[in-house]
């Protein structure tokens, strides 16, 4: 095909027509682009496969209002295993249906697919593991690459005399049989403590009704921890105010469906997501989009406290152009920057908000507002606790200082303790902070200096106690 032609929506679908095309096979970014070309009622399409990317839910959907007549087949492979080793129709012509889960399948003819864990030991049904592919399609290796080669082609741990392609793909078997892919064992980024898995906040957000092809990246900036951007394609042709919109319905679909540091701190909408040559999302390429600083309104901020709330945000979020309607998390603004916000406004403003509150009042005008009836910030911290210059002894800890002199050899020591927990079965104990977590500290600390001591002060008594 004339590469020139490729992206001409009209010169497809007289291609499909005229040529009597049936089957058709491509990425679901490129089948996404042209799907609502392809108009043509005299078409001979039965069946429509993609590969090489994730098919989406939102996909299948789209392709079963447009072609119930065509069947949709969700293809697996690596070019190391001659691009197919497995398959599945997530939507059948035949029953009208589509699939409860989208997953990759079973393998086809003369391949084996394996869900291995680290000791390549075979993975139950639920059990996340490595993807492995064998059989007669596998690659002999990488020309004159012997290192990468003997990276990713192993022997088969079930049979000797053959060998294994290790894909990096993440993948679980399901209680039908069929494979379920997870996503990348290198696309795993670990933000906050928490390991992402950025394939998973993708498939979330692409549930939402305005989404129709959504990207998620993990990017630092100047100052600026790692956090996540979610890139839209705005196929529906949204206007500023549209987007605004989206972006805080989307946002609160978000919090409600994914746990909070898998929430993207920023949204950005773009008319195409660019693609590599191969036709696929190029995630690198998103990572060098400038950030487009809202043009929602251009409305100032007023009085006194919304410009001084307002010197803050600039001072802080990675957009400089900030009106008085923006959204703080849409400007790119996350749980670590919010807290940053709280504390410069205890300090400069004198005045005691929580990040709580600005998850709540994300805007300039309703922060500023939160922050005007804001009781005075505490000068001093709450946590920090005076000690006498003597502590007197704990009735436990004298206890065992006791015991250590009567039984110098006894090594543990069990302290009992008692909690009561109310509200149990709403509120965990291990959700909510342990209020004796300070005294408890002290009391550790107290033992150790005490035993210290003890060596020092007694080192007669344990010669005499050794010796005997």
């Amino acid at each position: 095909m004339n590469e020139t032609r490729f992206v001409e929506h009209s010169y497809i679908n007289a291609l499909i027509r005229d040529q009597k095309i049936s089957d058709i096979l491509c990425t679901p970014t490129i089948y996404r682009s042209y799907m609502a070309f392809i108009r043509d009622p005299d078409h001979n399409l039965s069946r429509i496969m993609v590969g090489g990317e994730i098919c989406t839910e939102q996909l299948v959907v789209e392709h079963s209002q447009l072609f119930p007549e065509v069947s949709l087949v969700n293809i697996y492979g690596p070019t190391e295993a001659t691009i197919w080793a497995s398959f599945m129709t997530v939507y059948d012509k035949k029953t009208r249906k589509k699939t409860d889960k989208i997953g990759i399948g079973r393998a086809i003819d003369h391949v084996e697919v394996y869900i291995l864990d680290q000791n390549l030991q075979l993975c139950g049904p639920g059990v996340e593991g490595e993807i492995y592919i064998g059989g007669k399609g596998i690659a002999r290796g990488y020309l004159n690459q012997p290192e990468l080669t003997a990276q990713h082609f192993i022997t088969d741990p079930f049979n000797s005399t053959s060998r294994l392609y290790k894909t990096g793909d993440r993948g679980c078997y399901g209680t039908d049989g069929h494979i379920e892919y997870l996503g990348r064992v290198d696309n795993q980024i670990k933000i906050l403590g928490h390991r992402i898995e950025l394939e998973e906040i993708e498939a979330v957000l692409s549930t939402y009704a305005t989404v129709s092809q959504v990207i998620v990246v993990a990017q630092t900036e100047e100052n600026i921890p790692l956090h996540l951007v979610a890139y839209l394609s705005n196929e529906h042709k949204l206007d500023a105010s549209q987007q605004q919109q989206c972006v805080a319905a989307l946002q609160e679909y978000a919090q409600k469906n994914l746990p909070k540091y898998m929430v993207p701190t920023a949204y950005q909408f773009i008319d195409e997501l660019p693609l590599s040559p191969n036709g696929k999302i190029d995630r690198k390429q998103l990572l060098t989009l400038p950030k487009n600083a809202p043009q929602t309104h251009s409305v100032r901020p007023k009085t006194n406290i919304e410009t001084q709330v307002h010197a803050l945000w600039v001072e802080t979020l990675p957009i400089k152009q900030i009106a008085l309607g923006d959204n703080f998390f849409a400007l790119g603004g996350h749980s670590l920057l919010a807290a940053r916000i709280v504390a410069k406004v205890s300090a400069q403003l004198g005045k005691a908000t929580t990040v709580h509150a600005l998850y709540h009042a994300p805007t300039l005008e309703q922060f500023a507002k939160i922050v005007e009836q804001a009781p005075p910030a505490e000068t001093t911290n709450t946590l920090s606790l005076e000690y006498p210059h003597v502590l007197p002894l704990h009735e436990l800890q004298f206890i065992y200082w006791v015991t250590k002199f009567a039984e110098p050899k006894l090594r543990k020591y069990n302290v009992g303790d008692a909690n009561e927990f109310k509200d149990l079965w709403t509120k965990p104990p291990w959700t909510r902070p342990y209020n004796g977590f300070y005294i408890n500290k002290m009391f550790f600390l107290t033992i150790s200096i005490i035993f210290t001591l003890y060596k020092r002060l007694a080192p007669n008594h344990l010669s005499n106690s050794d010796s005997g």
